[in-house]
């Protein structure tokens, strides 16, 4: 950590602040909501009045609480400008909001562990031509595999990308009725494809559904927040996914 270190809220440092019952004392909690991705660890000191040592100590607690991430530790500062990192804008979101979707993670995690699926939206019925088409994108040739043998099996129509650029050049092609989006891709990562879906005109209300072998209320987080209609725990078992595509689908 040094003066021109970024640090950036978590879903739950964004939570925190607007917990009424959670207790933070006044240093902290002053030092937490400034905290927005863009300033300086210097500048958050002159905006507090606080002295570098005490705000490091304050930030290293939160650190260690999940309340803040450190988005950038570098000596140049307008390089966070232009960073592609992985995490959100949770910055965006007002305490109110956060608390909420806090809530709605951890209503996810619940159902993950227990379930092995979390279905987060449920679409209206549309009309189709035939059988529910569905795009998967994964790596793992032998979920892959699984999936396609299984969902043909239950009436689907399944397609298979094992990388994002080929989900991305599939999606450009042809509008699936559902996408099932592995996490951990060999070019990208579900989460990016998902964002990029939400921002196409034509795509935006696409049903998703994540494929992820991480249960964290942080993992859940960052699906709902990219627009996840649905979770499925990895390994799957048959029933808890077509529970959760059926779902999401409401067929």
């Amino acid at each position: 950590m040094n003066k021109n270190s970024v640090f950036s809220k978590t879903e739950k440092g964004v939570a925190a602040l607007g917990w009424g019952k959670l207790l933070l004392a006044r240093q902290k909690k002053r030092l937490l909501g400034m905290v927005d991705g863009r300033s300086s660890l210097a500048e958050l000191c002159e905006e507090s009045g606080l002295s570098q040592d005490v705000a490091e100590e304050l930030l290293s607690g939160m650190l260690a609480e999940g309340l803040v991430r450190l988005q950038f530790a570098g000596h140049d500062v307008s390089a966070v400008q232009a960073s592609s990192d992985d995490s959100i804008a949770v910055t965006e979101l007002d305490p109110e909001e956060g608390l909420r979707a806090w809530a709605e993670a951890q209503r996810g995690t619940k159902a993950l562990r227990e379930e092995g699926f979390f279905a987060h939206k449920i679409h209206p019925m549309q009309e189709r031509k035939g059988r529910p088409n569905i795009l998967s994108v994964e790596d793992d040739m032998l979920i892959a595999h699984l999936l396609t043998a299984l969902l043909t099996e239950e009436g689907f129509d399944v397609r298979h990308a094992a990388d994002g650029a080929t989900a991305f050049r599939m999606l450009e092609e042809e509008m699936p009725d559902m996408v099932i989006l592995d996490v951990m891709l060999p070019d990208t990562t579900g989460f990016k494809i998902l964002e990029w879906i939400r921002k196409q005109p034509r795509l935006a209300y696409l049903p998703a559904i994540m494929l992820t072998a991480q249960v964290g209320e942080e993992d859940v987080m960052h699906g709902l927040r990219a627009g996840a209609d649905g979770y499925i725990f990895k390994p799957f078992k048959p029933e808890p996914l077509l529970r959760c595509i059926r779902g999401v689908l409401k067929l």
